[in-house]
């Protein structure tokens, strides 16, 4: 089993948007579990079901940018984005949370953090 995660903060040009340790209200992310996901295979995330720190149509009107990630063996919360997860490209959008939804493709490994042994 796996978990979807989408990441939402302020700005734009960003490579990677992720939580901020000092800072975690200052991303929103929204999650769904997910299991025998299949390559090409879509996954719909509902942005307001399983949300922090609010429901993204809670997000205020705004530049934000948005990014994907498949955390295949659920340790993010341990130790981030793994090189065996997938990520999609940073995508500009205004007022998310609101109109349409983005098409977030994940099609990118995060690089092996060169603190840790493998």
């Amino acid at each position: 089993m796996a978990v979807c995660l989408i990441f939402v903060a302020k700005g734009s040009g960003d490579k990677a948007v992720d939580i901020e340790m000092l800072h975690p209200e200052a991303t929103w992310v929204a999650a769904k579990e997910v299991r025998d996901l299949a390559p090409g295979e879509p996954v719909e995330v509902d942005a307001d079901e399983t949300a922090f720190p609010k429901p993204f149509s809670n997000l205020p009107p705004g530049e934000y940018e948005a990014q994907a990630v498949l955390d295949t063996d659920h340790r993010y919360n341990y130790g981030g984005r793994q090189p065996g997860d997938w990520a999609s490209s940073g995508f500009p959008c205004m007022d998310a949370g609101s109109g349409a939804e983005p098409l977030l493709v994940l099609d990118d490994h995060p690089p092996a953090d060169p603190r840790v042994q493998p």
